[in-house]
């Protein structure tokens, strides 16, 4: 690794006068009167472009500034965003304008006009959409009162900062203020205006606007609030989006607000908040296809953003125009959300892009469709989604630095008028927790429905019908719909139709993957018996073009079936979920048992003095119970803790009462053969009767399985909760207790991986709360069941920085022995930056000069014998440092032309580490690989007394020295090895 810097020498002053020329060469178009703007990290060129064929121009001396308009009259500038703003997301953003020195009025010569235009816009010329000079501010037209000046910035919106007042009656084409008096123009206005065609005048027509005043006095002749006040003024915007539906229809408004005013000092760079224009300067947008012609409905922001940018104008005065960048709009990293078929990368619709400010909310589920039409298809959002969020979840705050991707999955519904209308169920009495399509009743009890339509099959209107059945009588008006335009909340709606032919119209043209849903009651009438069903669906739609719902159930409640006992196993090592009367398993699997107890049905009022007893065939060496995990459960939701399975009692119990026992042990059991399980139960009832029963659920050990072991690689500084894996993890199977190295030869507990270092190891599958240790040199062993180990490694880096330059200045070029002293800023002295992170190689820094001083001229003269010479040196480690190892360092050397100086500062690694060769290896369990840590260290040339002294170049008296400038070449390396 090499750095390369360039040392000067320089006789006489040749250097000072070229960079005095090109200085006032790259600032002869900014007046001197106009001081420096606030300072800015911004690059306008990264940002905007100049409307081609305007005056506008970037400034070379202010980076962050365009001129908008030069000093001279007549002049139209204007810029454009290079990328747009999405209005579906909030922003705010900032500049600096100049507007001028004083307001400009028409009978007053030299003072500012005509002013600044800030706007919004969706024009089809894009960046090279511009309006007119003089009164048009670069963004209207002048009507057709002036020939070619008809042209103005389309499908737009304008905040006007405007120093002169345009409204001259003898000029029929000045007439662009006419709505606002004169006199509360002396100090100049702003205002929103919507650009337009303006036919036969120059009528403009402010949608709102503010004028210049003193906002204690009122007074709007004092020359400190003029609009053009000899100042670089603040202008902030800020947009506030607003979701509304209108007949199912998305519609995206918000509010635009903006300040102006505040002055800034660049003597004492304060900035002066008492100058800020008074007034509420907003404008309520209820849809924003108003202005920029942008389709509000879709959820696509291809078609819901703008370029923002500036205008600006003058007329028959000169005047200097600029714009200069303090804040910019929706700087976050942006959320992407992608919409794909579930199992595929498949994507249904173009990703969605969120974009927004730093620490601002967003949430995806906002912009998700639950159907989406592919391909003649229709897909619906199966719930399901991942996300690479700190939180995995489809929401959160923007990032100033990570973008975040979500992903919705979606499952195709075939056919898709099976589902364009469905029903459910659920009985309010009964408290029903959820929706269902069947669910159970008693007469009395009271019956909710919900319908659910969606335009999937082209039906855009028509009317729900849904006869209730004679067992159900409906409750007056419980009648409810909900809709996008409710935003989903149930609202109550005129139910005199459906009482009379039980039909409900659709509340307007259902778009296609639109859906609006219906609720109603109606209570279970008498002559209703144990067993019966009652069904009801329901049909959407017209005499010639309808679907069907699904069958809604309601099933009238049974007598309670006979009394059991029930006793199952399962065997969770082998993912099994459903309980039977016997399982297989083999040693160290993990079983589950439970039972069931309900009483007899035909028993007398309840069953007392319950005793449940559990037996294990030899519980010693066959099963290892986990005592904790016994737990009785009542059908009343009441729970009941128990230490030992061999006697429990359980609470009385009465008719359609019941108890469940779940406990879960461990197989011990290493030989072929049947672990046998049984419970038996005894009670007595109210007429003191014995009531009796067993049940058994056994296990089945078999030879034990080959069971895998998977070796993963991760970045240990990346997100944990989505690891970025840095090798091809390994997957391998064996049987219990063999040693990895017997089924795979190659060295991957851990992989030598280039670039990275090995750090720690754990067996946990969730990273996030992974307990890791110190890995080392392994042969991993397999388990009775499967593990996954993961590594975790640090990316290794090292990396070296130095001085580009080193300039000795402009020196007397008398010969004499001389020492020529390299001077630094503020007595801080130079220093070579070394940093090492999480290497394992030792290294050490070096220095060589190729060649002698030579000069720049044509006829290259040589510094005959000059030698540079260092003393002082000494390293500065950094206070955080955590790499392992000794630092060793020279203080002084000399350098000579073709040297080389080696051991100017050297890293000696102290630990074990891993070697590509792994018989060198020397780590193991006991002896773990060493953590190598961070580190940073500086080869610094003298202190803060002596860095003005510690880099001479020595030039003996015998060489001849030129007026003339001398340079070499420095080659700072380093050297790393085992």
């Amino acid at each position: 690794m090499k750095k390369k810097i360039v040392l000067y020498l320089i006789s006489g002053l040749l250097l000072f006068f070229l960079g005095g020329l090109k200085a006032e060469a790259a600032t002869s178009t900014w007046p001197s009167s106009v001081p420096a703007p606030p300072a800015s990290a911004l690059t306008i060129k990264d940002v905007f472009g100049v409307v081609s064929g305007t005056n506008a121009d970037t400034s070379s001396k202010y980076p962050q500034t365009v001129i908008i308009t030069p000093y001279k009259r007549d002049q139209l500038g204007g810029i454009w965003s290079n990328k747009r703003i999405d209005l579906n997301n909030s922003f705010s953003y900032g500049m600096w304008l100049w507007l001028g020195v004083k307001n400009g009025l028409y009978d007053v010569p030299d003072t500012a006009s005509d002013g600044i235009a800030f706007l919004l816009q969706n024009d089809v010329k894009k960046n090279q959409a511009i309006g007119t000079n003089g009164g048009g501010i670069g963004a209207y037209s002048y009507g057709n009162q002036q020939s070619g000046k008809t042209n103005y910035v389309k499908d737009s919106l304008a905040i006007e900062m405007d120093s002169w007042w345009n409204n001259i009656a003898n000029l029929p084409a000045e007439h662009f203020d006419e709505d606002i008096p004169y006199a509360a123009n002396s100090n100049g206005h702003t205002a929103f205006v919507q650009p337009k065609d303006l036919g036969k005048n120059s009528k403009l027509g402010h949608i709102k606007y503010w004028y210049e005043k003193n906002p204690t006095t009122d007074n709007n002749k004092d020359p400190k609030y003029m609009l053009a006040n000899n100042h670089w003024r603040l202008f902030n915007i800020n947009w506030v989006p607003k979701v509304t539906w209108q007949n199912g229809k998305r519609i995206l408004g918000g509010k635009l607000s903006y300040t102006f005013g505040n002055n800034y000092d660049p003597k004492t760079g304060a900035v002066d908040n008492s100058t800020i224009m008074p007034g509420d300067m907003s404008l309520d947008i209820p849809d924003v296809n108003t202005y920029f012609g942008v389709d509000s409905s879709t959820s696509d922001p291809s078609n819901q953003s703008v370029l923002y940018g500036f205008t600006g104008s003058t007329g028959g005065a000169n005047n200097f125009q600029a714009a200069s960048m303090n804040k910019l709009p929706q700087t976050a990293s942006p959320v992407t959300l992608n919409f794909v078929i579930d199992g595929t990368s498949t994507k249904l619709i173009d990703p969605i892009s969120l974009n927004g400010e730093a620490g601002e909310a967003w949430n995806g589920a906002d912009r998700r469709q639950e159907w989406i039409q592919y391909k003649n298809e229709w897909y619906q959002y199966t719930g399901n989604y991942t996300a690479d969020t700190p939180d995995s979840k489809d929401n959160g705050t923007f990032s100033a630095t990570t973008g975040y991707n979500v992903t919705y999955k979606y499952k195709k519904q075939t056919p898709p008028e099976n589902y364009a209308l469905k029903k459910a169920v659920k009985n309010v009495t009964a408290n029903d927790a959820n929706w269902v399509t069947d669910t159970t009743g008693k007469t009395g009890d009271n019956i909710s429905y919900e319908l659910t339509y969606t335009n999937l099959t082209n039906i855009s209107s028509g009317d729900i019908t849904d006869k209730l059945p004679s067992n159900i009588t409906y409750t007056k008006g419980s009648l409810q719909m909900a809709s996008p335009d409710s935003n989903w909340e149930y609202k109550t709606i005129d139910d005199s139709i459906f009482i009379s032919n039980q039909t409900v119209k659709f509340p307007y043209v259902i778009p296609a993957g639109g859906s609006f849903k219906l609720k109603l009651n109606g209570a279970i009438n008498s002559g209703v018996s144990p067993g019966d069903k009652i069904i009801n669906n329901a049909t959407a739609g017209t005499s010639s073009s309808s679907v069907k719902s699904n069958d809604a159930i309601v099933t009238i409640n049974k007598l309670p079936y006979k009394g059991s006992i029930e006793k199952g196993v399962l065997n969770e090592t082998n993912k099994e979920t459903k309980y039977q009367s016997k399982t297989s398993g083999q040693v160290d699997d993990l079983v589950k048992y439970q039972i069931k107890v309900k009483p007899d049905a035909n028993s007398a009022d309840k069953l007392t003095t319950i005793d449940l007893k559990d037996v294990v065939s030899d519980p010693t060496s066959d099963l290892d119970i986990d005592n904790n995990s016994i737990l009785v459960t009542y059908a009343d939701g009441s729970t009941q803790k128990e230490s030992s399975i061999a006697d429990i009692k359980l609470k009385d119990m009465v008719k359609g009462d019941s108890a469940t026992i779940t406990y879960s042990g461990t197989v011990k059991r290493t030989t072929v053969g049947e672990i046998e399980n049984k419970a038996s139960v005894t009670a007595k009832t109210s007429g003191n009767e014995t009531y009796s029963d067993s049940s058994k659920a056994d296990v089945e050990v078999t030879e034990p399985r080959n069971t895998n072991m998977t070796i993963r690689y991760v970045d240990l500084d990346d997100n944990l909760a989505s690891p970025t894996y840095i090798s091809t993890e390994v997957s391998a199977a064996g049987k219990p207790k063999a040693a990895l190295s017997t089924v795979i030869s190659d060295r991957i507990a851990p992989k030598v991986l280039n670039d990275y270092t090995v750090i720690s190891v754990t067996n946990d599958t969730d990273l996030t709360k992974a307990n890791w240790s110190d890995a080392y040199k392994d042969d991993p062993l397999f388990d009775y069941k499967d593990k996954v180990i993961t590594y975790g490694y640090k990316k290794a880096m090292i990396s070296i920085d130095a001085p580009k330059l080193w300039d000795f200045g402009t020196n007397d070029p008398a010969q004499s022995d001389t020492t020529y002293y390299l001077k630094t800023a503020e007595n801080k002295p130079q220093k070579i930056s070394v940093v090492d992170n999480y290497g394992v190689q030792s290294w050490q820094l070096k220095v060589q000069q190729s060649t002698a001083f030579i000069s720049t001229d044509t006829d290259k003269h040589e510094l005959t014998d000059a030698q540079l010479r260092i003393t002082n040196g000494n390293v500065i480690a950094n206070k955080d440092n955590t790499a392992k190892g000794n630092i060793n360092s020279k203080d002084k050397f000399n350098i000579d032309t073709g040297s080389e100086i080696d051991q100017l500062m050297t890293f000696t690694k102290i630990g074990t580490y891993q070697d590509n060769d792994e018989k060198k290896d020397q780590s193991s369990k006991d002896n773990p690989y060493t953590n190598p840590g961070k580190g940073a260290w500086d080869y610094q040339f003298g202190d803060d007394k002596t860095a003005n002294y510690s880099v001479g170049l020595h030039v003996p008296a015998t060489t001849k020295r030129y007026k003339t400038h001398y340079q070499t070449e420095l080659t700072w390396s380093l050297t790393v090895a085992p």
